[in-house]
């Protein structure tokens, strides 16, 4: 079995977004401002991890649904480990964007 690999294109977005929504796990985690296709196409993560950089902040954090379990393995095979001593809070600032459970 040969992996191609190409960098994403925002023509790639609804086979994406397709995909995202193909678990229930996925599906919450979106929301409507930062997954839509104009969130996508202004390269959120890419500028966050860019801001970030220069204001000299060498960690980033990952959140992922305990129930997620292909998320959970994927990330572990990738060097995270898990913080069981924190408590995640949220807040939602558009009231476009769910506040979450």
């Amino acid at each position: 079995m040969s992996i191609t690999t190409r960098l994403v294109t925002i023509d790639d977005y609804d086979g994406i977004f397709a995909l995202w929504n193909s678990t229930e796990q996925s599906k919450r985690a979106l929301n409507p401002v930062d997954d839509s296709r104009e969130g996508i196409a202004g390269m959120l993560a890419q500028k966050a991890e860019e801001a970030l950089k220069a204001e000299g902040i060498n960690k980033i954090f990952g959140l992922v649904f305990k129930d997620n379990d292909p998320a959970n393995a994927f990330w572990e095979s990738q060097g995270y480990t898990l913080r069981t001593n924190l408590n995640y809070r949220n807040k939602s600032l558009n009231e476009a964007v769910p506040q979450g459970e």
